[in-house]
């Protein structure tokens, strides 16, 4: 037996990937998915620190993972081409959304759920911090540099000018009165596939190719956040990333620039 001489108490992380992969490798996803919830709920039952919380099954296995992104130089092109279309609602709320998405490295669930309350702000009015709580129901204060605090502040008044119109309107209370940051014309918040559709048509005016998504922002975002030399434990910090091994992936991304720089050697 694998754990042959050790009681359950004694089951650290090591052992536990250990366990794992000699079990449940060859098995398919949805059965590794079964086995980490049953483990899970066994280590809860006797109120002890669950070492399986490291272990990821293989479908979502980071490292395994295929990562879609996209370079600074096209999230410029990107934003200037969103920016250039300013005449309705969602062209606006699509602008500043991509803009957040990105300069906050988050989740889109995490942003699109946010109050304007969520925002701190300066004696000068600037919004300095968004208080957010992302996954595990963990709440994190995230840092907004002035150009983002600009565009969202820019957001609200023009939302609010809209609120005063829809407000006038039949069935238009429901919008005037919500508080939500990136809100829908009905008052709740916008969609993640209407915004990724209104990427899709984006990625293909600007030649990002394949197209960008929500979470393809978070993603360009921590890469350009490495590819700047900061440390991973910082990309971890900004990702809000609980295991490390969550922001390696992001490596490979780098990894591959640096094999394709040594390929680019020519000692002939």
């Amino acid at each position: 037996m694998l754990f042959e001489g050790f009681s359950i108490d004694q089951i650290d992380d090591s052992k536990a990937r250990q366990f794992f992969h000699f079990y449940f490798s060859q098995k398919s996803p949805s059965t590794q998915v079964q086995a980490l919830s049953a483990l899970k709920s066994l280590f809860k039952s006797l109120s002890l620190r669950n070492p399986f919380e490291s272990v990821l099954h293989a479908r979502f296995d980071p490292l395994d993972a295929q990562i879609s992104f996209a370079q600074p130089h096209q999230i410029a092109s990107l934003l200037s081409f969103l920016g250039s279309r300013q005449e309705h609602y969602f062209d606006r709320l699509y602008h500043t959304l991509t803009l957040t998405l990105f300069f906050t490295a988050s989740r889109f669930d995490e942003i699109v759920s946010l109050d304007w309350s969520s925002c701190a702000r300066d004696q000068q009015g600037n919004i300095v911090s968004l208080s957010i709580r992302g996954k595990g129901e963990r709440f994190s204060h995230l840092p907004v540099e002035l150009p983002l605090s600009q565009a969202l502040n820019s957001w609200k008044s023009y939302q609010d000018i809209i609120k005063g119109i829809r407000l006038r309107k039949v069935n238009g209370l429901p919008f005037a009165s919500s508080s939500k940051i990136f809100a829908g014309l009905s008052g709740s918040k916008v969609s993640n596939p209407a915004f990724n559709s209104a990427l899709k048509r984006a990625s293909a005016a600007v030649g990002i190719s394949p197209p960008l998504t929500a979470h393809g922002l978070r993603h360009s975002a921590a890469t350009a956040l490495l590819n700047a030399g900061n440390d991973i434990r910082v990309v971890q910090e900004a990702l809000r990333h609980k295991s490390i091994r969550n922001t390696q992936r992001y490596t490979h991304v780098s990894n591959a620039q640096v094999k394709a720089a040594f390929q680019s050697i020519q000692l002939s």
